[in-house]
């Protein structure tokens, strides 16, 4: 006895949140390599110390980076920006793959399925 083919009701594809998932991490780690290579890529010496070891020269003075209130203020305010920013576009992407994963699961659920009779019912006509 053979058994009659079967209808699977959850679709084999497209798995979405996958290379959803992928996509977004890829995204992050490219945007953090981006930023952490434009660092690098500063030719000036952050501090007088390092200047000084790497120069192997005594160093007699060094230009500081003055910020005022105001600069500090805005320097504060465009890093919540980004932060708030980030962690808003994570909450979107979280909460729209968990709408997209409750619903493929309802409508798995929803569907019924296919009996013997009925299968054999479509391989007949």
């Amino acid at each position: 006895m053979v058994d009659p083919p079967r209808v699977s009701p959850r679709p084999v594809s497209p798995n979405r949140p996958l290379p959803l998932g992928i996509f977004f991490v890829v995204s992050l780690v490219l945007g953090l390599g981006r930023g952490a290579g434009a660092r690098a890529g500063q030719s000036g010496l952050l501090r007088a110390q390092r200047a000084e070891g790497r120069r192997k020269v005594p160093l007699f003075g060094a230009i500081t980076r003055y910020r005022d209130e105001a600069a500090q203020k805005l320097a504060r305010k465009r890093s919540f920006r980004f932060t708030a920013t980030l962690v808003g576009y994570t909450l979107v992407f979280v909460v729209l793959i968990l709408i997209y994963v409750i619903d493929a699961g309802q409508s798995s659920e929803a569907a019924p399925a296919p009996t013997a009779q009925h299968t054999q019912q479509k391989v007949m006509s």
